[in-house]
């Protein structure tokens, strides 16, 4: 499980996720929809954010974000 925050000015920071970017109040590793375990990437490109995770099921899983203007 990670957690995931973000800061515009290097002060001041959001959480963006406290639960691996589970659906559910209370991720477990053994349960894949409950989130994933850990960033393994981040890149950008162009306008968007892409971050691999690790699942615990020996799979990743890619998510996107738009740039914020």
């Amino acid at each position: 499980m990670f957690s995931l925050y973000s800061t515009e000015n290097g002060r001041d920071w959001v959480v963006e996720t406290d639960r691996a970017f589970a659906t559910t109040k209370r991720p477990s590793f053994f349960c894949p929809e409950l989130g994933d375990y850990g960033i393994r990437t981040m890149k950008v490109h162009g306008d968007k954010l892409y971050i691999g995770t690790a699942t615990g099921w020996n799979s990743c899983k890619v998510y996107s974000a738009e740039a914020r203007k």
